[in-house]
């Protein structure tokens, strides 16, 4: 084994970079003089530690780019690099790199067990944080041993050890474990995952959901009975119960695959499950829902963030069948009726449950419905990517009589797609602290992620530490709030920003405004629509009425210009709305009141920030 000398060791030293760049010296000869860069894919340190009585590999680390994920591999190699300077004592002439062997084979694991994500939008290893991604991690060590199972999660706990040396936003956070049983678990578990949903069938699945729960959406009024339906569109009350099963699988399938829930979330779904909320100036949709910790045998409260496709979903299965089950709003329970030899239903046989296993049938006799082809041809390599060990028993690909084949979708297979395809795109990444709540669109409607308030998403629990910093980051939004006041007074609505420099000079010092923010912190609630600063003073009650205090011009509200474009947008929600109810006959005069002083709140809004809009007109009935 090779004994540094003081003037080894400041040579290198002065190659350690935090800033990693491809060619970043990583490996030297006994002389000091540079072997391996860090954009090579071998990492070779014989040269400087390898008398010969070993064999080369042994002091190698090989990176097999063909088999990884491009920017996840490089995210991985950084870490390894940090791992090795920082870890082994490279600047220590007394350890003599006596840890080399360790470190380098956390870094082979590691790159073995990364592989999983080849051909996926998994970047960072940061992504890992989230419970999802991880699953997939896990379910990719099904069928090892026990023992190389713990030696894989010992591995991904040392790469976490390097968080120091990584941006805010490429921090690890790995879900709390217990590696002995998780270990026994896995090994015990057999080979194959559920499969993902390659991206030909997703899209197409997506836009199917949101177009079947839009329609049925429109014609909620209907849904409630299924007899006065089949009237209304001309059709057999047989026929009539068919395309209500119909709706009822788009709406449960869309819970699912908007928000990435297992079949025992989903069957805690209740109908007044979704909610929204505004936070960081994004307005985020969410489901609450109780369920069962296995552990303790107890309830708990989850928070699921969700596409807002999933509010729609949620009113159509409360509406369907609604006039003939036992509770008129419990979504989990279907009519069983009885037709007899006919297609006029005779008789009712009560309610039926649905439970874990109906979901699974719902899902099953769904996904024929849907018949969504899968085409070899075109769809073998994104499958074989995507899905290198499936079991058979779990095939997504069911064939028909003709002998083509169309997918069959799950809970499981929609929740591991979900994390691909919406956390891989950095949708619900715990590693961005910093940037909390993002949101995309996939076909045609947004997923949001990341909620700064609610400690718990997609099942996850924060710690400590990310719970400070989350709080760190709402401090920072409410003076970036403030501050939009201050400095642009003329973009503000509300009587807030007029009581504020009443007495007081328009440019604040910067001690004057840290009081004010401080002042304030605790003192604001927000619905989206605008702020108030009343605090316990507020003669609302703490019930944020927007529509309310706007049209008192409360001294306590503020509207910024992106909350006035929320107003305009409500303001064209709730007039077609209401141009729709009035010309069905749907609506009396105390339900237009109601909803009437909301729009009326609208055009005030727009009138005091100058967008255009076309003030709704009343048609009595």
């Amino acid at each position: 084994m090779f004994n540094y000398t003081h003037v080894l060791n400041d040579t290198l030293s002065s190659y350690y970079s935090e800033n990693v760049q491809d060619d970043t010296v990583v490996s030297v000869d006994k002389e000091g003089r540079p072997v391996s860069h860090f954009k090579d894919d071998v990492w070779d340190f014989n040269a400087l530690i390898n008398d010969g009585s070993d064999t080369q590999t042994e002091y190698q680390i090989k990176f097999f780019t063909s088999k990884h994920n491009h920017d996840l591999l490089q995210d991985f190699k950084k870490r390894a690099y940090h791992l090795l300077w920082t870890q082994t004592g490279m600047f220590d002439s007394d350890s003599k790199f006596r840890s080399f062997k360790a470190v380098s084979g956390i870094c082979k694991q590691c790159e073995r067990t990364l592989r999983v994500f080849a051909g996926t939008p998994i970047k960072r290893i940061s992504q890992l944080s989230n419970e999802m991604v991880f699953e997939i991690w896990k379910q990719g060590l099904q069928g090892l041993s026990e023992g190389s199972i713990k030696s894989a999660l010992t591995s991904l706990k040392a790469i976490e050890s390097v968080n120091d040396a990584m941006a805010d936003n490429d921090k690890l956070f790995l879900p709390l474990l217990e590696q002995n049983k998780l270990a026994k678990s896995l090994a015990s578990s057999g080979v194959g995952n559920y499969p993902v949903v390659v991206p030909e069938i997703y899209q197409q699945l997506l836009s199917k959901l949101i177009n079947d729960v839009e329609t049925a959406h429109n014609e909620l009024v209907s849904l409630a009975d299924v007899r006065s339906y089949a009237d209304e569109n001309d059709m057999t009350e047989k026929k009539a119960v068919r395309h209500f099963k119909e709706i009822e699988g788009s709406c449960f399938m869309t819970l699912s695959a908007f928000a990435g829930m297992r079949v025992s979330e989903l069957v805690s779904v209740e109908y007044n499950s979704f909610y929204t909320i505004e936070i960081d100036g994004i307005t985020m949709s969410a489901l609450s829902l109780k369920t069962i910790k296995l552990e303790q045998g107890v309830k708990r409260e989850d928070i699921w963030a969700c596409a807002p496709i999933c509010e729609k979903a949620l009113d159509v299965l409360t509406h369907l069948w609604s006039k003939d089950r036992d509770d008129a709003t419990n979504i989990k329970q279907r009519p069983s009726f009885y037709f007899g030899t006919g297609d006029k239903i005779s008789s009712q046989k009560g309610c039926l449950q649905i439970t874990k296993n109906e979901l699974k049938n719902i899902f099953k006799r769904h996904s024929e419905t849907l018949n969504i082809s899968y085409i070899a041809e075109t769809m073998d390599e994104s499958y074989d990517l995507l899905n290198p060990r499936v079991n058979k028993r779990i095939d997504p690909r069911v064939s028909r009589r003709d002998g083509s084949f169309y997918w069959r979708f799950s809970t499981h297979s929609l929740r591991r797609s979900f994390a691909h395809f919406c956390v891989g795109h950095g949708v619900a990444s715990l590693g961005a602290l910093k940037q909390q709540f993002k949101h995309i669109t996939i076909a045609m409607t947004a997923i949001y992620a990341e909620r700064g308030d609610i400690l718990s998403l997609l099942g996850i629990q924060h710690d400590k530490k990310l719970k400070k910093e989350l709080e760190a980051s709402e401090l920072d939004y409410h003076k970036s709030y403030l501050r939009d006041v201050v400095e642009h007074p003329d973009r503000q609505s509300g009587g807030y920003t007029k009581e504020l420099f009443h007495d007081k000079p328009k440019v604040l010092t910067t001690e004057q405004f840290e009081t004010l923010a401080s002042d304030t912190k605790a003192a604001n609630t927000t619905t989206g629509y605008g702020r108030c600063f009343a605090g316990e003073s507020c003669e609302m009650n703490h019930i944020f009425e927007p529509a309310g205090c706007v049209a008192n011009d409360c001294s306590n509200l503020n509207i910024n210009e992106q909350e006035a474009l929320r107003w305009s947008a409500r303001h064209r929600h709730l007039s077609d709305n209401l141009n729709m109810m009035m010309e069905s006959g749907l609506i009396n005069k105390h339900t237009l009141a109601r909803e009437l002083s909301d729009v009326r709140a609208a055009e005030k809004v727009m009138k005091d920030h100058n967008i255009e809009f076309k003030r709704f007109e009343v048609v009595m009935l």
